[in-house]
């Protein structure tokens, strides 16, 4: 297996794991629906962030197939001491492959780029009922700071 950074040929597999992330995670409280052509939106945002000094896009990879992804970017809190923070989102690897480790050194490589950066603090979102995904964020020594709340105004 390998960690390499994304190029334009991992974008469709890219987009078929995010698909399968989005499938499982669907019945938790939080989850919005997806809107028709959410695909060929998320390929323009790939594609517009790809070569973007703020994101990173990592994918693991064995024989050619993309078995993992993670995406790391970097927000600007100007109003905040510590300026910048970084946020990770759609970590997600193949299920047969779960508890083999490759979480960990998708989140461990995302890391070493975020440090590269001077970024030290780093946020995720993890849907309440997640119980997997927080374990493992816990495991990686995050903790929660903040309830986040929605209200569904159409209700």
């Amino acid at each position: 297996m390998i960690i390499k950074v994304a190029s334009i040929n991992d974008i469709d597999q890219v987009i078929a794991l995010i698909n399968a992330s989005d499938e499982e995670q669907k019945d938790y409280p939080g989850y919005l629906e997806r809107k028709e052509n959410a695909d060929e939106i998320l390929k323009e945002e790939i594609l517009s962030r790809i070569d973007d000094p703020d994101y990173l896009y990592l994918v693991a990879k064995e024989d050619e197939e993309v078995i993992g992804i993670i995406v790391a970017n970097i927000v600007d809190w100007k109003t905040t001491k510590a300026n910048r923070c970084g946020i990770l989102s759609n970590l997600f690897v193949i299920k047969e492959l779960r508890g083999s480790g490759v979480a960990d050194k998708l989140v461990e490589e995302a890391f070493v780029w975020l440090k590269e950066n001077k970024i030290y603090i780093v946020d995720i979102y993890v849907f309440p009922g997640n119980v997997g995904a927080q374990r493992f964020w816990d495991k990686m020594g995050f903790h929660k700071i903040l309830d986040l709340r929605s209200k569904d105004l159409r209700c």
